[in-house]
């Protein structure tokens, strides 16, 4: 399997994606293209694109049952959370988007007519959905449980350690090829250019 990095190009082209995934491409399009940080330009993210992955086809199908009115107003949202990473490297802010679309679906489910997305207000705090049930009106703010603060930096410092005491295990021969590696491969591609 080859391994090939694949770049997301900056021009305003269609991507070959877009027809695969079309509402995840609307999201795109309203996205900051050029932000440091956009999903859909990180390596893996824009590969499985590409690839038409089955990590992303629920993501995409989940988008696929908004109504008009509703994928407007998610679109909007989602378009300006693309970029936003949290400390450790993740879209958090843009998957927990992502599963208010399972509230939207719940609602559906439920019997719910109108169901709706709120356009949020500056200045003021709004449910993420809206619906009718007869004659009454139900607000629904969806929340994700992620995992703490204290349950990532403990993995993180956890990886860290394994790497140190897997490093102190070898030879010092194994460990000064594991460091002058890098710098020989980069030494070998300035020769190729």
């Amino acid at each position: 399997m080859s391994m090939k990095a694949v770049e997301p190009t900056s021009c305003p082209s269609v991507p070959p994606w877009a027809e695969a995934f079309p509402r995840l491409f609307e999201i795109y399009t309203a996205s900051n293209q050029a932000a440091p940080g956009n999903w859909f330009q990180e390596p893996n993210v824009w590969r499985g694109l590409l690839d038409n992955s089955t990590s992303l086809r629920p993501i995409e199908e989940d988008l696929q049952v908004l109504d008009a009115a509703s994928r407007a107003v998610f679109q909007v949202k989602a378009g300006r959370l693309v970029h936003l990473m949290d400390e450790w490297g993740y879209s958090r802010a843009l998957f927990d988007c992502f599963n208010e679309i399972k509230g939207y679906r719940y609602l559906v489910r439920e019997g719910y007519q109108e169901v709706r997305f709120v356009p949020e207000q500056q200045d003021t705090q709004t449910p993420d959905l809206r619906a009718r049930s007869g004659t009454s009106v139900v607000v629904m703010e969806v929340k994700t449980v992620n995992e703490s603060t204290r349950q990532n930096d403990v993995r993180v410092h956890s990886a860290i350690h394994t790497m140190r005491a897997a490093r102190s295990c070898l030879s010092p021969c194994r460990r000064s090829r594991i460091t002058s590696t890098p710098a020989m491969l980069a030494n070998a591609r300035s020769k190729r250019v």
